[in-house]
């Protein structure tokens, strides 16, 4: 790990993992749709008047489905083009979340003790790309024909402009944080446990932290004009709140050991949050406090309402939002240690980890692939029941 931050190593590095996160994500691009993928195929064979009932069939928003319903008349149905748009947002996302990163750390100079702050601020931001690009649940929903990979890179839309609301306050600033929130809420409903969580660090901010440009009135402001923007779709919320024991099919009560097995990461924004406001002389990453609520409080808040069985939402494509904050938050983690070599250290050793936990290695050594999860070719299926509509064109077909 270099001692000075150079702009060439930093770009250099920043295009090898968005070369690898592409990589990874193309590999499988063209393999048949299974069976969730159907219902967005499904969505957009209509006219464009006929997506919102056929999202509401799935519990879904329109919103997604308008976007590949758009890319497919421009470019044809295929596996490609209904999975393009979850493409391009998971290569997207670990330059987003470089950005991110560079902006939360102070500047060297800025604050005693800040001697090596752009080293830090850039090595960190290199490895909470490269945790994303990597991350085996990051590159399925970047394959799927699903908005899930959408709904990670706008959590980090949201976050941004979560950030500019108090550290670069502006006029035009809180219409950009109820534009993001309105983005990811209408991509995907379930991302209100992520919007809650972000609520709740901006209000503790306003409250704990005020200051001339953001206080508890600005938060007031910014709750209204999201909680309206996103009222129109209370009446779908309801239909679908009404189904919800529908869930209960596919995701069961879930015991405390879930948390840590599903989501191994979460003790790192558990136990940042209190190092927040215990040492707060210390130069940490500005908005470190939002970052960690984020990361931890919808996973936390999805798994009380499936344990105690009033939504089963413990589901990672319910909780999607919360993980490219917390790549973010182990990234930081990584260079908050004083002595250079523990940060070196931190950083090889979460690497090492995370590359391993994703499973990619072996599954590319092993059978030559990225992915393993999707094992439904309904290609034949579907050929097979074109031929039988053809010869019997009044026969209902049961696939």
């Amino acid at each position: 790990m270099s001692r000075s931050s150079s702009p060439l190593l930093n770009w250099t590095l920043l295009g090898a993992i968005t070369v690898l996160a592409a990589v990874l994500r193309v590999w499988q691009i063209n393999e048949s749709l299974w069976v969730d993928e159907l219902h967005t195929s499904w969505c957009v064979q209509g006219s464009v008047w006929q997506v919102t009932e056929r999202a509401a069939a799935g519990n879904q928003s329109p919103v997604y489905f308008y976007l590949v319903w758009g890319v497919t008349r421009l470019l044809g149905e295929r596996e490609l083009t209904l999975r393009l748009p979850s493409l391009l947002a998971g290569i997207t996302l670990p330059g987003i979340m470089w950005l991110l990163v560079h902006r939360l750390w102070p500047r060297e100079g800025d604050y005693p003790g800040t001697q090596n702050g752009n080293v830090k601020r850039d090595w960190s931001a290199l490895l909470a790309a490269f945790l994303v690009a990597v991350d085996h649940t990051c590159i399925f929903y970047s394959t799927e024909a699903r908005p899930y990979a959408v709904v990670q890179l706008l959590s980090v839309a949201v976050l941004i402009a979560s950030l500019n609301l108090v550290r670069q306050p502006s006029a035009a600033a809180p219409l950009w944080f109820i534009g993001a929130c309105a983005a990811i809420f209408y991509c995907q409903y379930t991302s209100v446990l992520f919007l809650a969580a972000v609520m709740g660090a901006l209000l503790i901010w306003g409250v704990f932290r005020p200051s001339q440009e953001y206080h508890w009135q600005s938060w007031l402001v910014d709750l209204g004009g999201t909680a309206a923007v996103c009222a129109p779709a209370l009446v779908q919320l309801c239909d679908i709140a009404a189904r919800r024991e529908n869930w209960g099919s596919f995701i069961e009560q879930p015991n405390f050991s879930d948390l840590l097995s599903s989501y191994p990461w979460l003790a790192v924004p558990v136990c940042l949050l209190p190092l927040c406001f215990w040492n707060s002389a210390r130069p940490l990453p500005r908005g470190l406090p939002l970052i960690c609520t984020a990361a931890a409080l919808p996973v936390l808040l999805a798994w009380s309402l499936s344990y105690w069985q009033v939504a089963m939402l413990f589901h990672p494509r319910y909780t999607i939002s919360a993980l490219p904050a917390m790549w973010i938050v182990v990234a930081l983690a990584t260079q908050l240690p004083t002595l250079r070599p523990v940060r070196i250290g931190a950083l090889v050793v979460v690497a090492a980890f995370a590359l391993d936990w994703s499973g990619i290695v072996e599954n590319i050594f092993r059978q030559g692939c990225v992915l393993t999860d999707r094992q439904e070719d309904w290609r034949p299926a579907i050929a097979a029941a074109e031929i039988e509509h053809q010869q019997h064109p009044g026969w209902k077909i049961l696939v």
